[in-house]
C-alpha cells in the first residue's frame, strides 16, 4: 500500500511538470542476434530477433524539467530460449521531475524525483562510485557513459568555490534495494588532477557498505584511477585503472579521430584480473569502426578471451545501424560465435 502511494505521488507530479510538454520523441528499433559454438557443456545454436519501440515525453523550462519514457518490446527466438524470454514486455523506463531552488546564498539546489538516470560512477569501461544501484554498473561500449534508471529521491548541491556534494535514495520499487548513497567531488585548476571523487553507500536491504574513491586526470593520456571497498559478510577491494589517448589528423581533406582504450579491474580477495585493450576510429563523419580484446584471469590462470569488432554507422540524421561480431574462447579452447545488428530509427 505504501509502495502504490509513493509511485502515486511520483506520478502526480510528472503529470504536473508535463502538463505544457514540448517534446515529444519516437524511436523504433530492430535487434538480430545469433551465437554458435560450445561453451561449457552447452551447445549453442541459438537466434534472436527482437523489434522495440520508446516513447519520450519531455520539458525543460528554465528551473524545472520533466520526463517520462515508455518502451516496449516484441521478441522472436529459437525453441531453446524461448521458455526464457519473454515474448512481449513493456516498462516505465523512466518518469521523473527536476526542479532547482535557491536555498544558500546564490547557489541552486537540483532535486530529483521519480524513476530518473543516474550515474555517479567513473570509468571508461571499469567503473566504480555506481553506489546507488545494488549490482556494479558497467559500460556495454567502451567510452559510453551507462546511466541506469531508477526510483529515487536526489539533492544535489555546490558550496565553496569547487566543491559539490549529491545525496541519493534508492526507494525499494520495482524490486529495487533501498540504498543511501552519498557523493562528493572537488574539482582542480590542474590538468594531472581534474578531479576527485569520494562515494559512499549503504544497501538496507543486503546491510552492505560500500566506499569508493575516484581520481581523474590528464598525464600524456587521460586517466581514471579508481578504489572501491565493500563489505557484506566479508570485505572485498577492487581497484580499478581506465586509460585513454585521442589522436586526430586528416586524410585527403578529411578529419578522423583515433582512440586508444586500456583498462584494467582487479579484485583482491578473488585474485580476479580483467584486462581491456580498445581502439576505435571515425572512418567517416558518419561511421566508426572499433575493435578491442577483452581478457578474463582468476588467480593467475587464464579463464577466457573475447574478441570484439563493430561498426556504427549513421545513415542519415535519424537512422543508426550497428553491427558487431564476437568470438569468445574459454581455457577448455570452446568457442562461441556471436553476430549482432541492430538498427534505430528516431523521430
Amino acid at each position: 500500500m505504501v509502495k502504490r502511494l509513493i509511485t502515486l505521488c511520483f506520478l502526480s507530479l510528472f503529470v504536473f511538470s508535463l502538463m505544457f510538454a514540448s517534446e515529444l520523441t519516437a524511436t523504433l528499433g530492430l535487434d538480430a542476434f545469433y551465437a554458435k559454438g560450445k561453451m561449457a557443456s552447452y551447445n549453442l545454436d541459438d537466434s534472436l530477433c527482437r523489434a522495440n519501440f520508446s516513447l519520450k515525453y519531455l520539458k525543460t523550462l528554465s528551473s524545472v524539467k520533466g520526463e517520462v519514457k515508455f518502451c516496449g518490446s516484441f521478441v522472436k527466438t529459437t525453441d531453446k530460449l524461448s521458455p526464457f524470454i519473454k515474448n512481449q514486455s513493456y516498462s516505465l523506463e523512466r518518469a521523473y521531475t527536476k526542479f532547482k531552488l535557491t536555498l544558500f546564498e546564490d547557489k541552486k539546489t537540483t532535486f530529483t524525483l521519480g524513476k530518473a538516470p543516474i550515474s555517479w560512477g567513473k570509468g571508461y569501461y571499469y567503473r566504480v562510485g555506481d553506489v546507488l544501484v545494488s549490482d556494479s554498473l558497467s559500460t556495454d561500449k567502451v567510452g559510453e557513459t551507462p546511466s541506469r534508471d531508477i526510483w529515487l529521491i536526489a539533492i544535489d548541491q555546490s558550496f565553496l568555490p569547487l566543491f559539490k556534494l549529491s545525496i541519493g535514495y534508492s526507494l525499494p520499487l520495482e524490486n529495487q534495494n533501498r540504498i543511501i548513497g552519498l557523493n562528493l567531488s572537488r574539482d582542480f585548476d590542474i590538468d594531472a588532477l581534474k578531479e576527485i571523487y569520494l562515494y559512499y553507500g549503504y544497501d538496507i536491504t543486503k546491510d552492505m557498505h560500500k566506499v569508493s574513491l575516484a581520481i581523474d586526470g590528464t598525464l600524456y593520456f587521460d586517466y581514471i584511477l579508481g578504489l572501491e571497498y565493500s563489505y557484506l559478510d566479508y570485505s572485498n577491494l577492487t581497484a580499478v585503472l581506465n586509460m585513454l589517448k585521442n589522436y586526430g589528423f586528416d586524410i585527403n581533406y578529411n578529419s578522423h579521430s583515433l582512440s586508444l582504450y586500456l583498462c584494467s579491474k582487479y579484485a583482491l580477495n578473488e585474485r580476479k584480473l580483467e584486462v581491456l585493450a580498445s581502439t576505435s576510429l571515425s572512418l567517416s563523419d558518419r561511421t566508426n569502426l572499433s575493435i578491442s580484446a577483452l581478457s578474463l584471469f582468476e588467480k593467475k590462470v587464464f579463464e577466457n578471451v573475447a574478441l570484439n569488432v563493430g561498426t556504427t554507422t549513421t545513415l542519415n540524421e535519424n537512422i543508426n545501424l550497428d553491427v558487431g561480431a564476437s568470438y569468445i574462447l574459454n581455457k577448455e579452447k570452446n568457442g562461441v560465435y556471436l553476430l549482432k545488428l541492430s538498427l534505430s530509427s528516431t523521430f
